[in-house]
């Protein structure tokens, strides 16, 4: 489980955005508002560096 993301300097994330998601959690929002972004960097870190994400267990396999 996600316990921290940070998101900044990534297409519509230009401010710094912190994201502490508890149990359930989902996103929606109007086009071009970030939400693919989220995914992304989920996915692929490492390919975003002014992002972090910390995982409160060990994340799942790809």
């Amino acid at each position: 489980m996600i316990k921290k993301l940070s998101i900044h300097k990534t297409a519509t994330y230009i401010d710094k955005v912190e994201i502490e998601p508890t149990e359930i959690n989902y996103f929606f929002g109007s086009n071009g508002t970030g939400k693919t972004t989220l995914t992304k960097v989920v996915a692929d870190t490492d390919s975003y560096a002014d992002s972090t994400l910390e995982w409160k267990t060990t994340p799942t396999e790809k």
